[in-house]
C-alpha cells in the first residue's frame, strides 16, 4: 500500500471550486456577504486559516465573550468544556454555556475550514486572496475552503467530549443571536 500524509489542499479543487471562483468573477462565488452558522465543537477562531495570528500563549478560552474579527464576527457555547448529556455523571448532563466557542475537540475547525477557512500557504501565513487565477494547491499547508470568503459564525453544541442534545437551541440562536425577536431570515410572503 502507499504511503499516505495528510492533507487539507485537494479536496476543493476535486470538487471544482477554484473554477466556480474563476468564472463566477468579478463577484465570485467566493461566499462574499455570505454568514454561515457553524454548529458543532466550537472554532478555533486563533487558527491563521481563519484570520486569527496563531498565538495561545496566555489566552483563556472561558468567558461571556471572545475576541471577534471580520472572519468570525460573532458565535456563542451552547455547551460548556465539560457537556455530555451521555455521561453517567448527573453534573456533565447539564450544559453550562460560557459565550466563548472555542474549540477543544477539533471537529468543528476543521469543518469550518472546509467550509470557509482562508487557507494557510506552506510560509504558514493567512492566505489573502486571489481566486480567479489558476489555482495550486501545492503552495498550501491548508487549502482555502469552498467559500473562503464568507463570515463564520461558530455555535458550540458539544463539550470536549461526547454527545449533545443542543441542536435546536442551536438553530434558533442562529435564527436569532440577540433574542430580540427579529430572526436573520426575511420573512416571505407564502402566496
Amino acid at each position: 500500500l502507499p504511503i499516505v500524509q495528510r492533507a487539507n489542499t485537494s479536496s476543493v479543487p476535486l470538487i471544482g471550486a477554484p473554477e466556480v471562483w474563476r468564472t463566477a468573477a468579478p463577484n465570485g462565488a467566493t461566499g462574499k456577504n455570505v454568514k454561515v452558522g457553524l454548529i458543532d465543537t466550537g472554532l478555533d477562531y486563533i487558527h491563521r486559516d481563519f484570520g486569527g495570528d496563531g498565538n495561545y500563549v496566555g489566552k483563556t478560552f472561558s468567558g461571556a465573550t471572545f475576541p471577534t474579527s471580520d472572519k468570525v464576527p460573532g458565535g456563542t457555547d451552547l455547551a460548556g468544556d465539560d457537556y455530555d448529556p451521555s455521561s453517567s455523571d448527573v453534573v456533565k448532563r447539564t450544559p453550562k454555556p460560557d459565550g466563548d466557542p472555542m474549540d477543544c475537540a477539533g471537529h468543528g475547525s476543521h469543518v469550518g475550514g472546509t467550509i470557509a477557512g482562508f487557507g494557510v500557504t506552506k510560509a504558514g501565513t493567512t492566505y489573502t486572496g486571489g481566486y480567479t487565477g489558476t489555482f495550486d494547491p501545492s503552495l498550501f499547508s491548508i487549502g482555502p475552503g469552498v467559500a473562503p470568503e464568507a463570515k463564520i459564525y461558530p455555535i458550540r453544541v458539544f463539550g470536549c467530549t461526547g454527545s449533545t442534545g443542543l441542536t435546536l437551541p442551536a438553530m434558533e440562536w442562529a435564527l436569532d443571536p440577540n433574542k430580540d425577536g427579529d430572526t436573520i431570515i426575511p420573512a416571505r410572503s407564502l402566496s
